[in-house]
C-alpha cells in the first residue's frame, strides 16, 4: 500500500504526506493495526484517518464487575488546519472502558496541547492508542494527572485489586508490531527500520481543547489530558 501522492511543496502537506507514509508502513508491519485514510478523493495528503485495532481490550463489564473483552476497536483521527502545531483530534468509535478515554458522548482522547510537540508523528499517536487499548498504558488514580473517565477509573482500580490486569500484566501483552526478521543482520540491506518502541505517554489535566517502556532515544513523549474533576 502506498501513501497518496501529491505535488505540492507546502510544508504542512509535506508533513501530512510523511505521516501518511509512516502510518501505512506501520499498518503493513502489524497484524493488530489497520489504518486507512478517509479523504483520499480530495487529491491532497489525507487529513482524516480511521484506525482499527484487533487486539484485546475492555469494552464493558458484567453486572458483577467482571470485564467484558473485545478485539475490535476503532478510532477516528482528524488532523486539523493547525496540525502539526496542535495535536490531532481523536474520537473513539466503538465501545471502550478505559480511564483515559471517554466511554460515552463524543468519546474523546485529549492530548495535552501544552506538551504536544511538532516532532510527535502520527504513527507514534497510533501506537499510543493501541497500547491504551491493551492496558499497557493507563492512569486510573485520582491524583494528578487525573483520568478522563472517572467511572472507568473507579472500576479500573477495583479491577486491579481483583487481579484482572496491572501495569506489569496488561490485558493484551502482544507487541503491536511484528518482529523485524532482519534484526541483527549486518549491512545496509538489513531492511527499512520500523517506527521503533513507542514512548509511554503521561496523562495529565488540560483545557477542554480538543506508560510502554521508554525508548533509548530522545523521542519526545506524548501526553493525553483532561480537565481536573
Amino acid at each position: 500500500m502506498n501513501a497518496p501522492a501529491g505535488g505540492t511543496t507546502n510544508p504542512r502537506d509535506r508533513r501530512l504526506r510523511a505521516d501518511a507514509r509512516k502510518v501505512l508502513e506501520l499498518s503493513e508491519n502489524s497484524d493488530l493495526i489497520e489504518a486507512r485514510p478517509l479523504d483520499t478523493a480530495t487529491g491532497r495528503p489525507p487529513e482524516i484517518w480511521e484506525v482499527t485495532f484487533r487486539c484485546r481490550g475492555i469494552v464493558g463489564t458484567e453486572r458483577d464487575g467482571r470485564p467484558v473483552y473485545g478485539d475490535h476497536h476503532r478510532v477516528r483521527i482528524e488532523l486539523g488546519r493547525e496540525y502539526p502545531r496542535v495535536p490531532p483530534g481523536l474520537r473513539w468509535l466503538t465501545p471502550i472502558l478505559h480511564p483515559n478515554i471517554e466511554g460515552h458522548g463524543p468519546q474523546r482522547v485529549c492530548i495535552d496541547q501544552a506538551h504536544w510537540q511538532v516532532g510527535h508523528t502520527l504513527d507514534r499517536v497510533v501506537l499510543m492508542l493501541g497500547e491504551m487499548v491493551q492496558y499497557k498504558n493507563y492512569h486510573a488514580e485520582l491524583v494528578p494527572p487525573f483520568p478522563l473517565d472517572q467511572a472507568a477509573a473507579t472500576w479500573a482500580r477495583q479491577a486491579e485489586r481483583a487481579g484482572y490486569f496491572s501495569k506489569s500484566r496488561p490485558v493484551d501483552p502482544r507487541p503491536l508490531l511484528r518482529p523485524d526478521p532482519t534484526a541483527g543482520r549486518p549491512g545496509p540491506s538489513a531492511g527499512r527500520p520500523g517506527p521503533g518502541p513507542v514512548s509511554r505517554i503521561r496523562v495529565r489535566p488540560a483545557s477542554t481543547t480538543p506508560t510502554p517502556t521508554p525508548t533509548p532515544t530522545a523521542e519526545p513523549r506524548i501526553r493525553i489530558a483532561r480537565e481536573r474533576p
